[in-house]
């Protein structure tokens, strides 16, 4: 199974759309960085799921459902900003605070 399937069956849509692919990226980026990973493991498909549901709906959207917390986009050498959160942090970084007893899990080797 794909990341892509477990994150629109977390968010209860069938429609993939843009805002969901840069969750994706953005999250998947986040969890190897911090965890130290070339790859995420299918047993962090849960949990990377999870992130994006959170930082989709709890973190970036209004009562449309329109992702704002995504701020600018740039085409050449790819580039995304993400809208700071009330303490100054970027909106996916604050997520990682949420995460991080069960990450820190996945950071030692022992998520399984």
């Amino acid at each position: 199974m794909q990341i892509l399937e477990v994150v629109l069956k977390r968010l209860n849509t069938t429609v993939e759309t843009v805002e969901i692919n840069r969750g994706i990226t953005r999250v998947g980026d986040l969890i190897k960085e911090y965890c130290c990973l070339c790859v995420i493991p299918e047993s962090l498909f849960p949990l990377w799921a999870d992130m994006v549901y959170d930082l989709i709906f709890k973190e970036g959207t209004g009562e449309s459902g329109a992702f704002t917390g995504l701020s600018s986009i740039s085409m050449g050498d790819v580039s995304y900003g993400f809208n700071r959160g009330k303490n100054g942090k970027d909106v996916a970084e604050a997520l990682l605070g949420d995460y991080k007893q069960r990450l820190n899990k996945a950071r030692k080797g022992l998520f399984r």
